[in-house]
C-alpha cells in the first residue's frame, strides 16, 4: 500500500526524518528494515499492544519493510489492515540495530501508536495488554531489542 492508495494517511513531518535515517543505514551497510508498532489507548500511555502469532513467542507488532515501500507506508499496512485499526496516530520513538542470527544488520523503527480509548482492532489471534513496568512474557527475539532500549527489558539469558 503506498501513500496514494490510502489518501487518508497523513503527512508527518517525521516522514522525511525517516527517509533520511534509511538513507544514512544503507550508507552503512544495513538493507533489512522493521517496523514496530508500540500500540496503546490515549488514556492509558503504561500498557502496549502485544500480539501471539502462530508461532507462539509475545511481540509488539511488526512488519518487515518491503523493497520499494516507504517506512510509514509499512507503518500505514500494520497498523490499518494487519491490526485493523481506525482512528490511530503516531509519533517516532527510537531506532536500534540488531544482528540478526544470519549475521546481517536490520534497523529497526519504533513508534508510538495512539488509539481511542474505546478503539478497537481485529487481530484475530492472541494478545495482551502489557504493563511496561512488570516483566513482560517471554518475548521474540526480534522484539526485543527495542523494548531493552525503550522500557528496560533484561536481556535474554
Amino acid at each position: 500500500m503506498t501513500a496514494s492508495d490510502n489518501p487518508g494517511r497523513r503527512y508527518h513531518t517525521t516522514d522525511a526524518a525517516l527517509a533520511e535515517l534509511v538513507k544514512d543505514s544503507r550508507r552503512a551497510g544495513v538493507n533489512r528494515f522493521q517496523v514496530l508498532a508500540l500500540v496503546h489507548r490515549s488514556d492509558d500511555r503504561d500498557h502496549v499492544l502485544l500480539l501471539k502469532p502462530a508461532d507462539g513467542q509475545w511481540s509488539v507488532p511488526l512488519a518487515w519493510v518491503q523493497r520499494g515501500e516507504a517506512v510509514p507506508d509499512t507503518l500505514d499496512w500494520l497498523c490499518t489492515v494487519n491490526l485493523g485499526l481506525a482512528g490511530w496516530d503516531y509519533a517516532f520513538a527510537t531506532s536500534s540495530v540488531w544482528e540478526s542470527p544470519d549475521g546481517g544488520q536490520v534497523l529497526q523503527i519504533a513508534f508510538d501508536v495512539t488509539i481511542p480509548a474505546a478503539g478497537e482492532f481485529a487481530w484475530p489471534g492472541d494478545f495482551r495488554w502489557w504493563h511496561t513496568l512488570t516483566e513482560p512474557p517471554p518475548l521474540h527475539s526480534s522484539a526485543r531489542p527495542v523494548l531493552e532500549l525503550l522500557f528496560g527489558v533484561p536481556p535474554e539469558v
